[in-house]
């Protein structure tokens, strides 16, 4: 009996000891990682506990919470690319707060950015095939607007027009211009009515970087993204200030002037940022013909442009992150047109305006945001037979919610509203109104295997998008990312999806006019979205110490169909229609090297591009105006104040003509900057000179449309 008693005593206490065990409360440790410089958000970093396995990742707010933690003494590991390593000892008896300030190490590939995933991550953390200029990156490139800057940038293709007053357009692996969707703040900038983006008005002053995503991304972005997407950002205050401000001017060749002035001002939680610039231009200039012959004049190509940005946010950290903006761009420029047919009269006045609100609240791990805005664009064209004035507004709203499943998961969903509309002298009063969902899963999993430490992570996204007449259009997409290493890392990244774009209003309902026995032009009211199906695989090496490298190299392919071509008719009338099909595949590969503290940098970015025509059935021909070989490089130096930097760009010939019966010449071009940057007490003084087409070269991007020659800039900045 004594045993048996005994026996039921020490039953008793595992039953009691397993029952306090399961009723033993559990706590959670929260809060924020930031930028110990800036003092911004850090998303993607890993908050781990090695001793019972558990861990989360920080979202776009630098939010992270960890739950269900048993009481004890652990080790908290902080980490991400891009900054120094942390462990932090933690006593856990209740609900824990835990903010992390980072140092960053000089890793300038992992900048921070929003467009592959719509919310914010580090380059290292998204599948998708991205590039991010940042504020020093574009100080390194020639050129005052986005238009001349993005030239230099990998698969991009920038349709120039010439000179400050010629319009410059982007293509995207062998896209169109209107297969490539742009916004500015996350406003989209392209109109219903014509689709492309004219970037020659955009000063780059304004902008804190820009964020390229190559390839299809409608799962997430709607229409227009068939090519990529690019995100231009607009400036935040001065992080180190409470109150900022700045003044530069530049003179240049072909009676080029240029001014700004900016500022800044942080007040408790608030933070306000304005900015003001103004561009003017003679901007005739002479060339050569390409075939040879005696000097010509190009006239009519001068601008005068002005714009205007206030932004400010408010961060009440019960309420939320409250912000809100307005941009304006005003313009009057000369239209030259083809030097074959040159217009001395052609004029063009445009005023773009664009607003938005913005509100964001975290509520554990629930991150929610709302968002809405519109944008107006007034364009009038005027030569010797036409005077035409379009109106078209564009509004939108969207809601979004992401939230943390599970530590390493995390969902996306949101509903969009847009709504164009279009009041035009050329056409009739159009309206389409379109509504989207999508969702988006990001999943993160660490493995060992080969006796690596590895990460993997998986992005598969679908969006749907209903527009006129009930009609829509779905695209999924997946992104799948590998990678391993701390110092030395590999990484391989794959994605597959399917995108669309919507005809224009030009395409659809350009009035008729035709001229008996002489043809005409029309839209066509029936016309198909262009859709198309796009994969990429890459793979990348970073080594960071003692010098950084990085090379990369991405296999990608793009098949197009319904493709809207403007086509005559047995009357010689022009007509788009759904008959084109594309293929278009390609390699872009990068290497770039740079030591410490940025003394010497050297980027090698060549993309080879093979197009193939197969809008008519038994010939297989080449897209016009895509080079089968593009190769941009840039090399410079920094000592004490002083920074140099070369710029070469090869572009391989380009057919003119969709029967391949022309073809303009390949070009190489060379540019050139150096600058001096000097603090005098609090204040900061620069100089800085640029020589575009140091050469002199003769070039037309486009055919009819000569590029100026050689063109000196001379800019002198002040900053307190």
């Amino acid at each position: 009996m004594g045993f048996m008693n005994k026996a039921v005593q020490l039953g008793l206490v595992v039953l009691a000891s397993c029952a306090a065990a399961g009723t033993q409360e559990l706590f959670s440790i929260w809060g924020n990682v930031t930028d110990a410089l800036t003092g911004r958000p850090v998303p993607d970093v890993q908050v781990f506990i090695p001793g019972i396995g558990e861990g989360a990742v920080s979202v776009e707010n630098g939010r992270y919470i960890l739950q269900r933690i048993p009481p004890g003494e652990y080790d908290l590991e902080v980490g991400v690319i891009g900054y120094r390593h942390l462990v932090d000892r933690v006593r856990i008896q209740g609900n824990l707060r835990r903010d992390f300030r980072l140092d960053a190490e000089p890793i300038p590939f992992n900048p921070v950015l929003v467009t592959a995933t719509r919310s914010s991550h580090l380059q290292s953390a998204v599948t998708a095939c991205s590039e991010v200029l940042t504020r020093e990156v574009l100080g390194e490139r020639n050129g005052d607007t986005v238009g001349e800057i993005m030239g230099a940038s990998t698969s991009v293709l920038v349709k120039d027009n010439g000179g400050f007053a010629g319009i410059k357009t982007l293509s995207l692996r062998g896209s169109t211009d209107a297969q490539v969707l742009v916004l500015l703040d996350g406003q989209r900038l392209n109109t219903a009515q014509s689709g492309g983006v004219d970037l020659n008005f955009i000063p780059a002053e304004a902008l804190e970087r820009i964020e390229i995503v190559r390839g299809g991304h409608s799962a997430l972005m709607g229409s227009d993204a068939m090519g990529g997407a690019v995100h231009l950002v607009t400036r935040d205050p001065d992080p180190e200030r409470k109150v900022a401000f700045g003044i530069g001017h530049t003179a240049a060749s072909f009676g080029t002037r240029t001014g700004n002035a900016y500022g800044s001002l942080r007040l408790g939680p608030s933070q306000s940022f304005m900015l003001a610039s103004r561009i003017e231009s003679r901007g005739d200039f002479s060339y050569r013909p390409e075939d040879g012959g005696a000097l010509r004049r190009r006239e009519n190509n001068d601008i005068r442009g002005d714009a205007f940005m206030f932004k400010t946010r408010i961060d009440a950290e019960r309420l939320g992150l409250f912000q809100a903006s307005f941009q304006e761009y005003e313009s009057e420029r000369g239209t030259a047109d083809p030097i074959a047919y040159p217009s001395s009269s052609g004029r063009r006045w445009e005023t773009r305006r664009l607003g938005g609100v913005d509100w964001q609240k975290q509520a554990g791990s629930v991150h929610v945001s709302v968002r809405t805005g519109v944008q107006t664009d007034r364009n009038r064209y005027r030569s010797l037979y036409e005077d035409d004035l379009h109106r078209s507004t564009s509004s939108y709203a969207e809601a979004r919610v992401r939230w943390t499943v599970r530590p390493f998961v995390l969902l996306q969903s949101g509903i969009e509203w847009n709504d164009d509309r279009l009041s035009s002298t050329k056409f009739q009063n159009q309206r389409r109104e379109t509504q989207s969902l999508y969702t988006e899963a990001e999943v993160l999993r660490k493995f060992s295997a080969f006796g690596r430490f590895w990460e993997w992570k998986g992005i598969p996204a679908l969006r749907w998008d209903r527009y006129g007449g009930g009609k829509g259009e779905a695209c999924p997409k997946i992104g799948v990312l590998f990678r391993t290493g701390k110092s030395s890392i590999w990484t391989a990244r794959g994605n597959w999806g399917r995108s669309f774009r919507l005809p224009t209003f030009n395409d659809l309902f350009w009035p008729a006019l035709i001229w008996p026995g002489y043809g005409g032009v029309r839209g066509n009211p029936e016309l198909r979205p262009e859709t198309g199906w796009h994969w990429d695989a890459g793979l990348s090496f970073q080594k960071i110490k003692p010098v950084l490298v990085q090379t990369e190299c991405t296999f990608f392919q793009n098949r197009f169909n319904d493709l809207i071509l403007w086509q005559s008719d047995a009357d010689f009338v022009y007509a788009p229609v759904n008959v084109g099909r594309a293929l278009i595949r390609g390699v872009e590969t990068r290497l770039s090297i740079q030591t410490e503290e940025d003394r010497f940098r050297a980027e090698l970015s060549p993309c080879w591009l093979q197009t193939f025509d197969r809008s008519d059935a038994g010939r297989v021909g080449r897209l016009p105006y895509r080079p089968e070989w593009k190769v941009d490089a840039l090399v410079g130096f920094r000592i004490s104040v002083l920074h140099v930097n070369f710029q070469y760009q090869h572009v391989g010939g380009r057919f003119t003509t969709a029967q391949n019966t022309a073809e303009l010449p390949s070009y190489s071009l060379w540019h050139a900057n150096a600058g001096v940057s000097r603090k005098i007490g609090a204040l900061r003084v620069a100089a800085r000179v640029q020589v575009n087409n140091v050469l002199n070269r003769a070039v037309s991007v486009l055919e009819g449309f000569p590029l100026p020659g050689r063109d000196v800039r001379l800019s002198l900045d002040a900053s307190y």
